[in-house]
């Protein structure tokens, strides 16, 4: 992925270090492929004290990239019972 995209994703997934209102800090990870190969990626974890729930706009755009690659239905059909940041009673909602 391109560095202007990755700053992209960083902003829309307010990964911002240092800054007010900070949610995601972005952690290397190894994925292991079926075949035993292994790649070195980064993704996103929630910062401590921020909401672990995806709001309905972000796990909708999830669900239509897995469909799109067509993952697996019983993971779409997880991530479709997956509740969202919405569906969360606001006092039960993490503060920052």
């Amino acid at each position: 992925m391109p560095q202007s995209e990755i700053s992209a994703l960083d902003y829309a997934k307010v990964c911002r270090p240092g800054e007010p209102g900070h949610h995601y800090d972005r952690v290397p990870i190894t994925v292991w492929f079926s075949d035993g190969a292994a790649a070195a990626v980064e993704t996103y974890r929630v910062v401590p004290g921020h909401s672990e729930q995806p709001s309905k706009a972000h796990l909708d755009r999830i669900i239509a990239g897995a469909e799109e690659h067509k993952l697996p239905k019983d993971y779409i059909d997880d991530l479709k019972r997956t509740v969202t940041l919405e569906a969360v009673p606001p006092d039960f909602r993490a503060v920052a």
